[in-house]
């Protein structure tokens, strides 16, 4: 083959890869989230998805004015969890829990989980920021 044909080639392909590696890249950037603020509030669990690369959870929180509001928050990856004695059965929809999380930054419901504190009082630290819960 000649060189001309393979330089030909070379440059769309490395350029191929640089965008799908800046996609990774972007998926893993927690640039949404306001990791200056920590929020914390009692909630119940509403679902809990188990999955990856990431497992979230939907919680109905409390307001201070009395109203609900319902919120979903990204955590980590299931092997995470599991690394800190957590099934899926531990996280179960009616739940009461304690939860802090990084609020996203457009003021929309939802953000980053941070922890959990469960009715029994074992603590799951998502440890994308490791920080606890209540």
């Amino acid at each position: 083959m000649p060189k001309k044909y393979l330089l030909g080639w070379a440059l769309p392909v490395a350029m191929a890869l640089l965008v799908a590696e800046s996609g990774a890249w972007a998926h893993h950037s927690f640039a949404m989230y306001d990791e200056t603020k920590t929020l914390h509030a009692q909630a119940t669990i509403k679902e809990f998805l188990w999955g990856a690369p990431h497992s979230s959870v939907s919680l109905v929180v409390m307001n201070d004015d009395g109203t609900t509001q319902t919120m979903t928050l990204q955590g980590a990856a299931p092997t995470t969890i599991v690394r800190q004695g957590f099934t899926p059965r531990d996280f179960h929809a009616g739940m009461k829990v304690e939860v802090s999380w990084h609020p996203l930054l457009d003021g929309r419901p939802g953000g980053a989980l941070m922890g959990l504190k469960l009715e029994d009082g074992r603590i799951y630290l998502d440890n994308t920021f490791g920080t606890p819960a209540g």
